[in-house]
């Protein structure tokens, strides 16, 4: 019993940390990562919004004009009177509302970003009906 007195108070005489230096966690990296979390979990919503900022339509004569982009332009055009088909579709998720036009020579044309395409589709099936009369096609030709 004398020993085991004897061990416990030698221990007990011994301090744990002899240098008075205190190691804590870093909650710094914490910080950064929720940030850097908030910030990966926006790239989608920045690019739709540079994609949708850089996008613009226009009608002029018989084409219908698409621009997009911020440095590299890319432009689509599609000739009212070649307009065998128009489709709409409206997901709110990515697209938006999106008009698909099938040309004649088995082209297709995909317009991205449309608001209202449903409303639309029923103006540029006119304005294609008005462009092939404009040209003298006949049905044969559609």
């Amino acid at each position: 019993m004398n020993n085991m007195t004897r061990t416990q108070h030698h221990s007990q005489n011994i301090p744990l940390n002899r240098t008075n230096i205190n190691i804590e966690v870093d909650s710094i990296p914490f910080y950064v990562s929720i940030a850097w979390g908030w910030f990966l979990f926006f790239i989608p919503t920045i690019i739709m919004f540079i994609k949708m900022y850089t996008t613009h339509f226009r009608i002029d004569n018989n084409l219908i004009i698409e621009s997009q982009g911020l440095i590299n332009k890319t432009y689509k055009t599609v000739d009212l009177y070649r307009i065998k088909n128009i489709s709409a579709t409206y997901s709110p998720v990515w697209t938006g509302g999106v008009l698909k036009f099938e040309l004649q020579g088995n082209e297709s044309v995909t317009l991205d970003l449309v608001a209202n395409p449903q409303d639309v589709l029923s103006n540029i099936r006119q304005l294609s009906l008005d462009a092939k009369k404009h040209q003298n096609m006949t049905i044969l030709d559609y």
